[in-house]
Parts: C-alpha cells; sequence; structure tokens
C-alpha cells in the first residue's frame, strides 16, 4: 500500500535523517585530513588513499547491493549497518597508521554502501506518484546538510586542538538516527507493489526499452564524471586552499563551508529545471558546462591568488555538481520506478559516481604533489568539458532519433 500523508512525512523524515548522518560520517573524514596530513605526517598521496579505499568499496558495494536490496528488511538492515558505520567513525581517529586507516575506511564504504539504493527502493515503494517530487528534494538536501555539518564541527574542533571529536559525534548521530528508522518502519504496512503493467494497464510501452537503456548508459556517464569533479572539489579545496593561499587549517575549513551551503540551492533547482526542460541530457548539459567554465576561468586567474575569487568559483561547481547528482542519484531512479527497479537503477548510477570518486581521490592528490594545484584545476575543468561534450552529444542524439 500507499502511504497516507502523515506516514509518508515520517518516513521521509526518517530517510533523510539516516542519509544526512551517513554523509557527516562518511565527510569527517574529508572534512578533517588537512588536519590528519600534519598531525600524522602522511602524505597527500596517502591521505588520498584512505580517500580511494572507501571509493572503491563503497562504489563496489553499492552495485551488489542494489541488485540485492529487493531481498533486505530494510526495518532490521539499515539501523545494522549504521552501527557498523559508527562503529569504524569513531575508531578511524584513533588510528596512527595510514594502511590501518583505509581498511576502516573501506569497511565504513562497505556499511554505507546499502543505504542508498535501499532507502531510494523503500521510498519507491511506499510513496505515492504525487508526493515522489517532494521526496526528491528533501533527500537531496541529505548530503549539503551532512557535509556542512561534517566540515562546521570539523572547523570548530580542529581550532580548540579536539578534531576527534567529530568522528565521535558522527557516530553517535549514526546509531541515533538507525533507531530513529526502525521505529518509524517497524508502523508501516506492506508496500505497494510497483509494475509498468499495474500502472499503465500495458504489457509494454513502445519504445521504452531503447530509450531507457540509451539514457540509463549515458547516465552512468554522468554519474562517473559527477563523483570525479564533485568529491575532487569537496575532498581536496581546504588543502587546496590551506597550500595556495597561506590559510591555516581551521579557516580553510571553514571557507570551505560555503560549498554544502550553497550545494543545496543546486539540488534544488535540479528539480525545478527539470519541471521547465523534461530533457535531462540538456539539464546536465547545462550544469557540466557551467562547472568546466567557471573551471578555466581559475585555471586562467590562480596564478594571481584571488581567494575570494576562488572560493566563488567553487561555490558554482559545487552547486552544479549538486545538481547534477540530483538528476542522476534521485530523478531519474524514482521517475522510472513503474519500469526499473529503482533500488538497483540508484545502485548502480550511485556505484558509478563512486568510482569517480574513488579515480578523483588519488589522480588529485597525485597530481598535486607532482604538478600542483593549478593542473588540478585543470584536470577538473577537462572532465567536465568531456562530460558537457557527451551530454550534448547525447541530446542531439535523442532528438534526432525521438527516443
Amino acid at each position: 500500500m500507499y502511504l497516507g500523508k502523515k506516514q509518508t512525512e515520517r518516513l521521509i523524515f526518517a530517510a533523510w535523517l539516516v542519509y544526512a548522518a551517513a554523509t557527516l560520517g562518511r565527510l569527517s573524514y574529508s572534512a578533517a585530513m588537512v588536519k590528519i596530513i600534519s598531525e600524522l605526517s602522511i602524505s597527500n598521496s596517502q591521505a588520498g588513499a584512505v580517500l580511494t579505499a572507501f571509493a572503491i568499496v563503497y562504489g563496489t558495494g553499492q552495485l551488489v547491493n542494489g541488485i540485492l536490496c529487493r531481498f533486505y528488511n530494510c526495518t532490521i538492515v539499515v539501523p545494522a549497518v549504521m552501527t557498523v558505520s559508527a562503529a569504524v567513525t569513531i575508531a578511524l581517529p584513533f588510528t596512527a597508521s595510514p594502511a590501518l586507516m583505509a581498511v576502516l575506511w573501506a569497511v565504513n564504504g562497505a556499511a554505507q554502501s546499502v543505504l542508498w539504493s535501499l532507502i531510494i527502493r523503500t521510498l519507491s515503494l511506499y510513496v505515492r506518484k504525487e508526493s515522489i517530487g517532494h521526496a526528491v528534494v528533501v533527500i537531496s538536501t541529505t548530503t549539503a546538510v551532512g557535509t556542512t555539518a561534517a566540515y562546521a564541527l570539523s572547523a570548530i574542533f580542529v581550532a580548540v586542538d579536539a578534531w576527534r571529536l567529530t568522528f565521535i559525534i558522527a557516530g553517535v548521530l549514526c546509531v541515533a538516527s538507525g533507531i530513529v528508522w526502525a521505529e518509524v518502519l517497524s508502523k508501516l504496512g506492506k508496500p505497494a507493489k510497483q509494475t509498468a503493467m499495474a500502472v499503465t494497464g500495458k504489457k509494454n510501452k513502445p519504445s521504452l526499452g531503447r530509450y531507457f537503456l540509451a539514457m540509463f548508459v549515458f547516465m552512468c556517464f554522468a554519474a562517473f564524471f559527477n563523483g570525479f569533479v564533485r568529491d575532487g572539489v569537496n575532498s581536496w579545496m581546504p588543502k587546496l586552499i590551506s597550500e595556495s593561499f597561506g590559510v591555516n587549517e581551521s579557516l580553510s575549513i571553514i571557507l570551505t563551508l560555503i560549498l554544502p551551503l550553497f550545494s543545496v540551492f543546486g539540488a534544488v533547482m535540479a528539480r525545478k529545471t527539470y519541471f521547465l526542460i523534461k530533457n535531462q541530457g540538456i539539464l546536465l548539459l547545462l550544469f557540466f558546462g557551467l562547472a568546466s567554465t567557471v573551471l578555466y576561468i581559475e585555471y586562467i586567474i590562480f596564478p594571481f591568488k584571488l581567494l575570494i575569487v576562488t572560493v566563488v568559483i567553487f561555490v558554482l561547481v559545487a552547486c552544479s555538481m549538486a545538481a547534477v547528482n540530483n538528476v542522476v542519484a534521485s530523478i531519474f531512479p524514482l521517475d522510472n520506478r513503474d519500469y526499473f527497479d529503482s533500488g538497483l537503477s540508484a545502485g548502480i548510477l550511485d556505484t558509478m559516481c563512486y568510482v569517480g570518486s574513488s579515480v578523483a581521490g588519488s589522480l588529485i592528490g597525485f597530481t598535486s604533489e607532482a604538478h600542483g594545484w593549478r593542473a588540478v584545476i585543470l584536470v577538473l575543468a577537462a572532465f567536465s568539458a568531456l562530460c558537457s561534450l557527451i551530454s550534448a552529444m547525447f541530446s542531439f542524439v535523442r532528438s534526432k532519433e525521438h527516443i
């Protein structure tokens, strides 16, 4: 069955709380990475390897769990994986070995990889079609809220030399949100079963297979580039600002807070713009095009060390990537829930995001050490431009073939 309005709001809130807490947990390392590098005397490459370990396991897990999530008891599984995530999140800051950090963060990746596809599938089964748009907008804010919390707490605790508290608070919130989820889900009935035939009354929809396959492959490319550019900016901006502009560690983290605060507007803008354009290819072309343009501008002006301009440019990139992520990971799976399992499509697309993220973690760390931060900006601009080109090509072919 589909839920009534009150139960729908409770479910959306529980989903929002779980994923916001999970985001806080997994970004606690990225937010404190500048401090970890300096305090533990590890290299950028070693620090990046921890991010890569998480991203590889998380991405692989997304694919596996996207396939298997239909068999999970979501009432039990979500609290269980949040508890595991909490345990390793609290343990990591008390570890001095980069190798052990990578192992712990890989375990965190395995636990958190269950969440997105299972949450999206749960929403698709319980939430009525007229409420899906609202659910997408609400859930799209979780990344911004979790990221803001991670960087705000990290900035505060780094300033008072107590950076490990960020990880402890994140762990406690992960457990608490899991309990809330279990309480809400335990009071729901059996979900509605979604099939194309049940919704349309037809066995098949003409040209649906061709359109969906083409769109899905395109979304996989977009997800990869989104993960690379998004996490490249979010994870490495504090280090870039600290090294390139002579800003202390705490202030560099505070400046980075601006990114998630504004990225929520990008997530909301994606849904609003989609209502007007109704073409996801053109939508991604616009957002990737904006990111590549401003990044090339930053590449040109970077030698002049204009801190405020640099921050503004990265804000625009963060907004663009938040919009892209909303299209890829939320709008597409939920809008196509009647034709393809939303948990599976969300899992595959989020896997591609974290494949991009894993590549960014190591490549940017290596590039910054070998060629400097200006070269990193050029790499980010090139990746954004490449996906803009792919988006333009797909939109053109789609208009010609009418798929």
